[in-house]
């Protein structure tokens, strides 16, 4: 054991001192691991060699990598070669969308109008609608447009894949509402009330030119009306703590445009209005039957309906009226008018007359010539003209023949008929000789 061990620290020494020549680059690897192998060779019946060995190798490798500074630094500059090259890049994973609800991918499309009092106007209302809806996945940013402040917001995804087929959602902003407060509160109602109207006709003017105007009201023309992808605003919200007089203008000037939505519903005493069927206590309440209650929705989209068909009638109807005026005006400017005629021209009709005259240039031809004792009155026929009672009393016979064939006479009956015609011939002519 000792021996082994002395043998193992003389071989140690022995290696450290040993100058080992210049290794190439090339096939440093390979001469690295040949003195692991065969620089100490131990006996196989020794068991002390077996622990001292890795002593050894450890050392070795040691000594031998620092006697070998000029190894080191082509293996560092090689390594900084390929390396310089290499990028590794950074990916940031965007946060996790937001799950759309049963409710959310079924709702459709929901476009309100909303206009409040000062305290609590359509924004507030929005945010209220908006702001912790579980059904609401996405909320855009509000913008400005010519009818007033929009906010859009989305219920459900829109997956579809861009130009390197990678897959991306983007949200469907199938919610819409706008603050019409600037409108509602102008200082003249009757202004307020068309501007307001301009903007709820807007989609009525667009579906009047997709419908044909023959195409008469129908089930299904009321379903595609009331369909969840219609264009028609769903309701008018109003929020007010107390009903002015002019709000009360305003509701009775619209309500039969839009469903009206009143807010809050309780506590107030309202007169007979025309708003719609569905009446919350609460702003909860009202987001509750849009977004969670398919029948309260399906109620304001028949509503939106029902107004438009009456609005398309009225429309059909004004402009039928208002064709038939202008075609009737048209054609009474195109006939000829006597009276007109007599007072522009027959007061100079005589003065125009004797200066033709006196030009002297009148020509006669066939047909300038007139009968001579010609009048504008017709002649004068006698009744008792032999020959006009001769052929009145011939015409009589074609009818006769015709009552003949239908009647079947024959004999003594027949004789009588003829000479009571032939009677009834002169009579009428003596009759009109003698009125004569």
């Amino acid at each position: 054991m000792e021996l082994s061990s002395s043998l193992g620290s003389v071989s140690i020494l022995t290696i450290r001192d040993i100058h080992l020549p210049a290794i190439d680059s090339s096939t440093g690897v390979s001469q690295s691991s040949s003195p692991r192998s065969s620089a100490l060779p131990s006996p196989p019946d020794s068991p002390g060699s077996i622990s001292s060995s890795p002593s050894v190798s450890s050392s070795f490798f040691f000594s031998s990598a620092a006697a070998s500074p000029p190894h080191t630094h082509a293996h560092t500059e090689h390594d900084r070669e390929t390396t310089q090259g290499l990028i590794i890049p950074s990916l940031t994973l965007p946060a996790p969308l937001r799950q759309p609800t049963p409710h959310g991918k079924t709702v459709g499309d929901i476009r309100i109008l909303a206009f409040g009092n000062a305290d609590l106007g359509a924004s507030s209302i929005a945010d209220l609608l908006l702001e912790g809806n579980e059904d609401v996945v996405d909320v855009g940013s509000s913008g400005v447009t010519h009818h007033g402040v929009i906010t859009r917001a989305s219920t459900d995804w829109v997956e579809h894949r861009d130009a390197h087929g990678l897959e991306k959602f983007e949200p469907t902003h199938n919610v819409e509402i706008l603050d019409i407060s600037e409108h509602a509160s102008a200082s003249d109602t009757d202004n307020a009330i068309a501007r307001i109207l301009s903007i709820i006709h807007e989609p009525f003017r667009e579906m009047l030119d997709v419908i044909h105007p023959a195409y008469p009201p129908s089930t299904l023309l009321f379903s595609l009306l009331s369909s969840p992808s219609s264009r028609l605003y769903t309701a008018l919200v109003v929020f007010s703590s107390s009903l002015s007089p002019r709000d009360h203008a305003i509701i009775d000037g619209l309500g039969a445009h839009i469903p009206i939505v009143m807010l809050p519903s309780t506590g107030v005493p309202r007169p007979r209005l025309p708003v719609s069927a569905f009446r919350p206590s609460s702003t909860h309440g009202l987001r509750a039957g849009i977004f969670r209650s398919p029948e309260t929705l399906n109620l304001l989209r028949n509503e939106a309906a029902d107004r438009f068909l009456r609005w398309r009638e009225i429309e059909c109807a004004a402009r039928t009226v208002h064709e038939s005026r202008t075609d009737a005006q048209s054609q009474q400017g195109a006939a000829w008018d006597k009276a007109a005629w007599e007072t522009e021209w027959d007061a100079t009709l005589s003065r125009d007359v004797a200066r033709r005259l006196r030009e002297d240039t009148v020509k006669s031809g066939p047909h300038y010539v007139h009968a001579k004792g010609t009048t504008c009155t017709p002649m004068a026929l006698d009744p008792f003209h032999i020959p006009s009672l001769v052929m009145f009393s011939l015409s009589l016979f074609t009818p006769l023949k015709d009552s003949i064939a239908q009647m079947s006479l024959s004999g003594r009956r027949l004789g009588i008929i003829l000479v009571g015609t032939l009677c009834a011939g002169v009579g009428i002519g003596l009759a009109l000789r003698a009125g004569g």
